[in-house]
């Protein structure tokens, strides 16, 4: 995430960054219900806004702002507003964890489709954690990482580490993260259309488990520095039971080869795919061009990002927690 503005009396403006997974292995199901996987997750330049003002009261309000054009009747943009939020949890979750009586109103401006498989409701949750710590009590790594495990799989992910935040390998059923110091400068092609994907249900229809081959050859190639075998060693394990339930995925891997990219595939459990742009060039000349033949397909949303690296929220509010 992108801190902004800090200031434990205005408040604090955040941003918070969508990802892409660019390995997923599936290596079985845990007794806890959960599924053990292996993935190289990616933040990327699909950006969403909090913004984190402090109140006396104990009470915590939630704002949302959506995309101009946006209607709830979009299934990407039915998001809850109540209690049910991730946002409106994660809050009242350091809250209570620092037993402190003050509030906030929390303005949330969306940019990241819901079940996309791109992580917004869990970045957002990552962000609000930050910012309510910054704004209570200080920065805590520890006790932020503890309330990310209790909100999503993903969550911790968005923290980074106190190196930087970056591409990372998570394991565990995805709060198990270590940071990779290398940081290849990748463009992507990304679309998102107008049906989502189920992450229970995807999951429940996986079979085949990985080894973690996957995942060590996508390091491999890290560590060697061949950014040319990134995209060949890019894999989902969720990609063909999404594919078999939603018809659209098939739909936008096929517009992906057709403007001239390898190795498209899908992000999380979907319903988001996207291809490294490794030759820019030969690809949609603009933004709008990408949307319209996105769009000439019954795409919805397409977009050209890049993967982002930062500072470590360490570095980031220096002196100032």
């Amino acid at each position: 995430m992108l801190i902004q503005h800090f200031s434990r009396t205005e408040g604090i403006d955040v941003l918070a960054p969508a990802k892409l997974n660019l390995v997923l292995e599936v290596l079985g199901k845990r007794s806890d219900g959960y599924h053990q996987v292996s993935t190289v997750m990616c933040p990327i330049t699909l950006w969403e806004r909090l913004i984190v003002t402090p109140r006396s009261s104990p009470s915590i309000s939630f704002e949302l702002e959506l995309p101009a054009g946006a209607t709830g009747d979009d299934p990407a943009w039915q998001i809850p507003t109540d209690g049910s939020n991730l946002v409106v949890r994660a809050a009242q979750k350091v809250q209570h964890a620092l037993g402190v009586q003050s509030g906030c109103h929390i303005r949330l401006t969306k940019q990241i489709p819901a079940a996309a498989g791109l992580g917004g409701g869990s970045s957002n949750a990552a962000a609000t954690i930050v910012a309510c710590m910054l704004l209570w009590a200080g920065w805590n790594r520890r006790l932020a990482n503890t309330i990310c495990h209790q909100l999503g799989s993903d969550t911790n992910f968005f923290l980074g580490d106190s190196l930087g935040i970056g591409m990372m390998l998570a394991r565990g059923r995805g709060e198990q993260t270590s940071l990779i110091a290398y940081r290849p400068k990748l463009a992507f092609f990304l679309t998102h259309p107008p049906m989502g994907c189920s992450t229970k249900e995807v999951y429940a229809q996986v079979e085949q488990v990985g080894d973690l081959q996957k995942s060590q050859d996508f390091l491999a190639a890290c560590e060697s520095g061949q950014d040319s075998k990134i995209g060949a060693t890019m894999f989902n394990a969720l990609q063909s039971c999404a594919s078999a339930m939603n018809p659209w995925i098939a739909v936008q891997l096929g517009l992906l080869s057709e403007i001239g990219c390898q190795h498209g595939q899908m992000s999380g459990s979907g319903s988001s795919c996207f291809a490294i742009a490794a030759q820019p060039e030969k690809g949609p000349e603009s933004q709008g061009e990408f949307e319209r033949l996105a769009s000439e397909r019954g795409i919805t949303r397409a977009y050209r990002v890049e993967a982002w690296y930062g500072e470590s929220i360490e570095q980031q509010i220096g002196g100032r927690s």
